[in-house]
């Protein structure tokens, strides 16, 4: 099993659970993070309801996670 995802998508979609299962049932998994440090689809969704607000004017949008998050493990 291949999984692509963001790392806002990560933080947020549980993966522990997913890792969890993959470890009691000996599942091979690789996933991958793409990792812009930041929530994307709380940024957009402020564009989309506010397109000309103080968020967009400010580049303050709330939606950065923490940086230098080391994702990767090397066996």
């Amino acid at each position: 099993m291949v999984q692509i995802c963001g790392d806002g998508g990560f933080y947020f979609g549980n993966p522990s659970s997913n890792f969890a299962v993959a470890q009691q049932y000996k599942l091979p998994i690789l996933t991958i993070v793409m990792d812009n440090t930041g929530w994307n689809a709380v940024k957009q969704s402020t564009l989309r309801v506010f397109p000309d607000g103080e968020a967009k004017t400010a580049n303050e949008f709330e939606s950065q996670l923490a940086p230098k998050v080391q994702f990767s493990k090397s066996r």
